[in-house]
């Protein structure tokens, strides 16, 4: 542990004299110590959908009911929106 100096002979009063008070040293640092948990928001991830299918030159609305998705952090489709770019 970076904290804790190395043995010096010459000062060694100032040194923990036995295990039991460099643990105490070790413990006081680890009491010290806080852990921050941040939650991470994973990407939601479509799974499958339901079959489509159009004319050629016809429209076809896609919605949220369409798709399945898995995301972890969130309950789908409460909060999403759907944007659907040109197909090529």
């Amino acid at each position: 542990m970076e904290d804790s100096p190395p043995f010096d002979a010459a000062n060694a009063p100032n040194e923990p004299s036995s295990a039991r008070e460099r643990l105490s040293r070790v413990s006081a640092l680890l009491a010290a110590f806080d852990l921050a948990v941040v939650n991470v928001n994973d990407t939601p991830v479509i799974t499958a959908q339901n079959p489509l299918s159009t004319a050629e030159e016809t429209g076809l609305t896609i919605t949220l009911a369409d798709l399945s998705v898995t995301d972890p952090d969130n309950t789908y489709p409460e909060g999403y929106t759907l944007t659907v770019g040109d197909g090529a």
